[in-house]
């Protein structure tokens, strides 16, 4: 698997840079996760509807093969996705 940059463009879609050598566009048609992601989440998440660190470091290794992933890396992973996605994730009352 190769590293890869997700950026959001104002049209409704995806644009991937794989493997810094090709772009791949993807065009937003649901306005929620594939059943298959949310079976996931929802089993490592406990059936809850946030997931923690410890929870995500366990789908790391269980579910996408990463055994030697630790706890602070994920929390480090979480952090970055939190930083990159704030619009997303920040609570509407929070002041910035």
């Amino acid at each position: 698997m190769g590293s890869h940059r997700k950026e959001k463009e104002d049209t409704g879609s995806y644009n991937y840079r794989m493997f810094n050598f090709f772009n791949r566009k993807y065009k937003i048609t649901e306005l929620t996760p594939a059943a298959d992601i949310l079976e996931a989440f929802t089993k490592f998440a406990d059936r809850s509807a946030h997931m923690s660190s410890a929870q995500f470091r366990r789908f790391l290794v269980l579910h996408q093969g990463h055994l030697d992933c630790t706890l602070p890396e994920a929390e480090r992973i979480i952090d970055e996705v939190i930083r990159r996605r704030h619009h997303l994730t920040r609570s509407p009352d929070t002041v910035v």
